[in-house]
């Protein structure tokens, strides 16, 4: 009677941890699709801090989701957007559309913080006011295509620190 008791603890623990081992695998092929700043990743091991996150979307599974990524998406799709990849999205966006621009990214990326740029945005005449996750988050979301012009201007008053401070003015297609 020991011996079939031992054998069947045996049998439910293998069964256990054979289910165990088949869960774990399964759940990582099926899981969701996590998009981290443009990147396709599954299991992701660590998420941004919802503070440096300047976009977090998701698609459930369907139409949207799979044309957009195909059968990745056929368990959901989680986007995140941190501020950092949507300053350099939008600075790279910006350097295209202007020369001067580009000249004032590389000027300002010898110092130690590439972000440290002190600039005021306006867009169709309108400052951008507010943090400067905010700022990112309107410029990343602004599409290259719908940008008019880009003008700089660093004649201005509050010129306070060593670097030159400009007012960037983008007007949109209407």
């Amino acid at each position: 009677m020991t011996r079939l008791l031992l054998l069947f603890f045996l049998l439910l623990l293998v069964g256990r941890v054979s289910a165990q081992i088949n869960i774990e695998h399964h759940s990582y092929e099926d899981s969701l699709l996590y998009v981290i700043d443009g990147v396709k990743q599954r299991g992701v091991k660590q998420i941004p801090d919802t503070s440096d996150m300047v976009e977090l979307s998701t698609y459930k599974t369907g139409d949207a989701a799979y044309k957009k990524y195909g059968n990745d998406a056929r368990y959901g799709v989680v986007i995140i957007i941190t501020k950092k990849y949507a300053i350099e999205s939008y600075q790279k966006k910006l350097s295209e559309i202007s020369n001067l621009y580009k000249l004032y990214l590389e000027r300002d990326k010898e110092k130690d913080n590439p972000f440290s740029v002190s600039s005021i945005y306006y867009i169709d005449g309108k400052e951008l006011k507010g943090s400067q996750k905010n700022i990112a988050t309107i410029l990343y979301s602004l599409k290259k295509e719908s940008i008019a012009s880009l003008i700089m201007d660093s004649d201005f008053e509050g010129s306070y620190a060593p670097t030159k401070h400009y007012k960037i003015f983008i007007t949109t297609k209407k």
